[in-house]
């Protein structure tokens, strides 16, 4: 996107106090480039995934040195480099971790980078060994509230950078909500109150003020319209937007790209009134950008042994959650060098007051249990084993163990809610709700927690790790015993084995789509038919067109068993989902999940927006859609869910399809009329307030109450079977050329797919 305004005024009185002070005037100069990154949580190399693969250092230093060469660069991270923790999807256990957040570090200081943020992340580590690593990389970290005990900044609380003939002074605030554990000899204290201390002197000593915020996109985007005098914030931590800069009042906020994929780029002049944007966009580093051969040669490191890193949340009064945390604890006892954290699910309310499910009770109970934590940390680990076998009240417990309950209770009044805080807002971030839940290296464990099946996973990642190994059974259940065209069950904690049915099974899919439907349905079927003799074939290949042709164009993935499965041993567990298909069996279309119709017209260019009228993101859906530069080419169609001849009245469904017929009235009756109700219903979504949205888009209600009598139940059946066909049971889709069928989650995942995977800005 294009801005030609200005976003910045500076009142006479501070250009004089800026040429008093020595600042050089602020006659308009060649365009500088701001760069972001930000989140890379270790990721010094490039991410193989199948998914958004790319990355890296190596890449990034390619476009920094590519840009540095077209002009000035402002080179900004809005820090989270450290690996580990909760952000890090390849921690590997502390001293991993530590390898590489320290080789990061190295990297990020290769860059030169002009200003870097402390993440909270970062602060996980002992800040003596952090400093070390920022101060032998020369890395400028740099945050205005991160204090010490003694009341000293950690680092430097802003800095000042010359490019040209202007001065920009950055400062950097960390985020204080306490997601994980830090270094507690860190004070971290309020953003807003650490910013208006240093933004006097920044605004004193330089042209140009910018404050990288990690601390998330809502307090970010407060700062833009709080402090109105800021020329840039460059937004850390947490996002919701997907463009690599947008507008919180009249002030631009960037955006950082997850685990160093992409970096935004802003390309600036600096006026008499301040910073303008002359143009915004990602750099996406995707295997396609050329890895940097001096700055690989510079980054070589060996990762120690790998060791597991365990978190699992619970309810400290829940059945459940104790009975897991049981097996847990054993697990642990014969495992005492895994890394393991104990933490807790709850809310934080808007008033403050922390919520869990059975009561204020627990939340009581919760700090006591973190009071240990901190006070006697190796009694933890005894103190965990015990209290989940109790049925007795913690503070018996303590007597027990020898351990000074009043001591505790002591440091619960201090510190206790501030603690639990942050673990209740950890669950909230990701979504736990269920006691217990388990994470093994943050990747979500599917099991049930038993210390066999937890040292299972522990002994083949690292058999050396613990004596344990040497006796672990060969098998807890069938589906341990796995063997190529073998069938295996579980007998006395020994695998036995037969030979497996083979028959031949096919899938037919469409490679070039990135959601991989057929990828679990491959899996499933390898786990319940060992002898399947599994074949993939793309529709693009000469076998796939052959297969398409034949098959008489079935919507893809699609799938086929040869008819000897009857006779395989699971046949059971897939007989009511499949039906007889030439000389086997294919499933049926209401247990499938499709994303390509071949069978389809195909309309190049058509991008079509199926969308639940009810949706909770309706409203920024329809917004973001209105104010996208190519909407003419993009259409919106609601989503029902039930068959409108089954629809009891009255009942929510009812007024979601009543909704839907206005939405596929207006919009066979004019385009322009749909447009302008869509907007008037993003304002009021819903169903009461339908009347004044036609009204204001040009139509008598009347009219339409008079269509719905007449029309309702045709209208709405037909809308029905169209989407009956494309399978739809999620509130939000996409459909291009009328053929390929994407699911999407939310508001911004849409924005995201439409800008970039459908090259529509």
């Amino acid at each position: 996107m294009l801005y030609q305004m200005i976003l910045k005024s500076k009142k006479l009185v501070m250009l004089a106090i800026i040429l008093i002070a020595g600042s050089v005037s602020l006659a308009e100069t060649d365009p500088v480039s701001i760069i972001v990154s930000g989140e890379s949580h270790g990721m010094i190399e490039g991410c193989e995934c199948v998914i958004e693969p790319g990355g890296g250092l190596a890449r990034r230093a390619t476009v920094i040195e590519q840009m540095r060469k077209k002009g000035p660069v402002l080179l900004l991270d809005a820090g989270g480099f450290s690996a580990g923790d909760m952000y890090d999807s390849y921690t590997e256990g502390r001293k991993s971790d530590s390898v590489r957040t320290s080789v990061m570090i190295k990297g990020m200081g290769l860059l030169q980078h002009d200003a870097v943020a402390l993440g909270d992340d970062d602060l996980q580590y002992d800040v003596t060994w952090l400093k070390k690593q920022i101060s032998d990389a020369s890395l400028p970290v740099i945050s205005a509230n991160c204090f010490n005990l003694k009341n000293q900044h950690l680092v430097k609380p802003y800095l000042f950078v010359k490019k040209g003939s202007v001065v920009f002074g950055i400062t950097a605030l960390t985020s204080d909500e306490r997601l994980l554990e830090i270094d507690r000899s860190i004070d971290l204290r309020d953003p807003l109150e650490a910013l208006k201390k240093v933004l006097p002197e920044l605004k004193k000593k330089s042209d140009i003020q910018i404050v990288i915020s990690h601390c998330g996109e809502e307090l970010s985007e407060q700062i833009a319209v709080e402090f109105p005098d800021i020329d840039l914030v460059v937004n850390g931590h947490r996002k919701k937007s997907s463009e690599p800069l947008h507008m919180s009042g009249k002030t631009p906020v960037m955006q950082f790209g997850f685990q160093g994929k992409s970096v935004s780029v802003a390309h600036a002049t600096v006026e008499k009134r301040g910073l303008r944007v002359l143009s915004s966009s990602w750099i996406h580093l995707d295997p396609s950008v050329p890895e940097d051969s001096a700055m690989l040669g510079k980054l070589h490191y060996v990762l120690p042994p790998r060791n597991d890193v365990y978190d699992l949340y619970i309810m400290s009064q829940c059945p459940y959650g104790l009975e897991a945390l049981s097996a847990f604890m054993a697990f642990q006892s014969s495992f005492p060098a895994i890394q393991f954290n104990i933490r807790f699910i709850g809310s934080v309310e808007n008033d403050g007051k922390l919520k869990s499910l059975h009561g204020e009770s627990e939340v009581n109970e919760e700090m006591l249990w973190l009071g240990v934590k901190r006070l006697f940390p190796r009694k933890w680990s005894e103190f965990l084993s015990v209290r989940s076998q109790s049925s007795s009240l913690t503070s018996s417990v303590f007597s027990d163990l020898g351990m000074d309950l009043n001591k505790i209770e002591t440091w619960v009044r201090t510190n206790g809610y501030k603690e639990l805080a942050g673990h209740y807002q950890r669950s909230i971030r990701l979504n736990i709700h269920a006691s217990p839940t388990l994470y093994i290296n943050t990747i979500p464990y599917e099991e049930a927690v038993s210390k066999v099946r937890l040292a299972r996973i522990a002994c083949g990642n690292n058999e050396k790790i613990s004596a344990f190994c040497d006796s672990l059974p060969e098998c807890v259940e069938d589906r341990d015993c796995k063997k190529a065209k073998k069938l295996g069950k579980c007998v006395t904690d020994t695998c036995v084995f037969i030979d497996a049915v083979q028959f031949p099974f096919t899938a037919l899919v469409n490679d070039s789509l990135e959601e991989q439907l057929h990828l679990s349905i491959i899996k499933t079927t390898e786990e319940l038919f060992p002898g399947a003799e599994i074949t993939i074939e793309s529709v693009h290949s000469g076998k796939g067109k052959e297969l398409l042709k034949k098959w008489k164009n079935p919507p893809v993935p699609f799938y086929k068993f040869g008819n000897d499965v009857r006779h395989a041993y699971n046949f059971k567990a897939i007989e009511q989902g499949v039906i007889p298909f030439e000389d086997g069996f294919s499933f049926k279309n209401s247990v499938m999940k499709y994303n390509y119709f071949p069978g389809r017209n195909a309309a190049n260019g058509e991008v079509l927006v199926l969308v639940d009228p009810f949706f909770q993101e309706i409203e920024t859906i329809i917004s973001s859609l209105n104010s996208m530069e190519h909407k003419k080419n993009i259409k919106v169609k609601p989503i029902i869910f039930y068959d409108p001849s089954t629809v009891t009245p009255g009942t929510i469904e009812m007024f979601r399809q009543d909704e839907a017929f206005r939405w596929l009235f207006l919009a066979g009756s004019s385009n322009e009329m749909f447009t302008s109700y869509l907007l008037q219903y993003s304002k009021s979504p819903g169903n009461s307030m339908w009347p004044q949205n036609v009204k204001a888009a040009g139509m008598d209600p009347d009219t339409i109450s008079a269509m719905m009598q007449r029309d309702r139940t045709r209208v709405l059946q037909n809308h029905f079977t169209y989407l009956a066909e494309l399978g739809l049971d999620n509130p939000l889709y996409i459909l291009k050329n009328n053929r390929v069928l994407t699911a999407v989650k939310s508001r911004d995942e849409l924005v995201k797919i439409l800008n970039e995977k459908l090259k529509i800005k």
